[in-house]
């Protein structure tokens, strides 16, 4: 099944834009968020595993083990819009077998064929020797994927590839059929990342590809507390606004996050979650009794409960964004409405917006 991406409409001064994305007789409109087996009513269903050498060398040796990686998946499936994403989180290199099989599970439980996240390279080689095995190890997996493709293509770069490799790997992705692309922000701010999401959008487009692509963002850092603060902005729920038109979940462990929970409880302070408001476009900080309290869960069940209740009104919110997005010249005005977004962000989003093609405003079929 082939997944075919059409841009709708640009919003006149941000980044924002509606997408159709047709797969099948289903079709969908963005910006949108996806969801997982823990939040189920939403039309893009995202599973995410990671594999290390040692498990995959294990699943191409034993039948009975690749069959248990294979119902591992199967369980995270349902019906919309399965995206399946892959990460090998080691550096050492995969026989045929071993990429035949990671390639395949991905392949099996996704609408998309998508390109694995090369994590466990990521963190061991630099610079021209990076770029020579992540060429490499696409190049192999797209073979594979062409032996038996009737799917799209979804290439993934990650924010920590530096810029001097992105033009090469993007550009080895369409030459063999790449036609949509993820981008790994690997835990990180993407408003951070300005000139390199920046970097990546101009080299989409000067492929051609940036009115029929669809950019999926994945692992993007949620919010950061300092010690003051009550409410942060929800910083990841903004990417929108950098070009992404789904925005997917954090797989990444946040450094530290299992420590200060446990100096909290050691000083005798209760543990705290995470709680979005679409009012505010707001993460508030909540100790957990009062977040169970809130959700009718049991305390021990609020960190999880408030992952769900985030999900499900961002989901909410974002198709409030899409309707915006179609009846209106631009959301601006209704982002403005929004307490956690000051003056400062919205000159950040128009700025970006408006440096994205300014040497080539006379070209652009985007940004006009």
């Amino acid at each position: 099944m082939k997944v075919i991406a059409k841009v709708k409409k640009i919003d006149e001064e941000l980044a924002y834009r509606t997408t159709r994305i047709q797969f099948g007789s289903e079709s969908l409109i963005t910006p949108l968020c996806s969801s997982n087996n823990d939040v189920p009513a939403n039309e893009v269903n995202e599973i995410y595993r990671n594999y290390s050498k040692d498990c995959l060398q294990k699943g191409a040796r034993s039948s009975e083990m690749e069959r248990g990686l294979n119902l591992e998946l199967k369980k995270k499936t349902r019906t919309g819009l399965n995206v399946c994403f892959v990460d090998y989180n080691d550096s050492a290199k995969l026989t045929d077998n071993e990429l035949g099989l990671l390639t395949d599970l991905q392949y099996q439980y996704s609408q998309i064929a998508v390109t694995p996240i090369w994590s466990g390279l990521l963190g061991v080689y630099e610079g021209e020797k990076l770029k020579e095995l992540i060429l490499e190890w696409n190049r192999k997996n797209i073979e594979v994927i062409e032996t038996l493709n009737n799917k799209s293509v979804m290439g993934t770069v990650s924010t920590t590839m530096p810029r001097t490799i992105v033009g090469d790997v993007i550009d080895s992705m369409v030459d063999h059929g790449v036609t949509l692309f993820a981008i790994d922000a690997r835990n990180r701010f993407l408003d951070n990342q300005e000139t390199w999401m920046r970097h990546v959008i101009r080299t989409i487009k000067q492929r051609g590809l940036l009115d029929d692509t669809m950019i999926y963002v994945v692992n993007a850092r949620i919010a950061s507390f300092s010690k003051n603060a009550d409410v942060v902005l929800a910083r990841d729920f903004l990417n929108a606004g950098y070009g992404a038109d789904i925005l997917g979940g954090l797989h990444i462990p946040n450094p530290g996050a299992g420590k200060a929970k446990e100096a909290q409880m050691k000083k005798g302070l209760e543990p705290t979650c995470r709680i979005f408001d679409e009012e505010t476009y707001g993460y508030s900080k909540m100790a957990e009794s009062v977040v169970a309290k809130k959700l009718g869960v049991a305390q021990s069940l609020a960190y999880q409960g408030s992952k769900k209740y985030n999900l499900a009104r961002q989901i909410a919110e974002a198709k409030v964004i899409t309707e915006a997005l179609n009846s209106e010249k631009s959301i601006l005005p209704y982002l403005q409405t929004k307490n956690m977004i000051d003056a400062e962000k919205v000159d950040e989003l128009k700025k970006y917006r408006k440096s994205l093609f300014e040497k080539e405003a006379t070209k652009s079929k985007w940004f006009d």
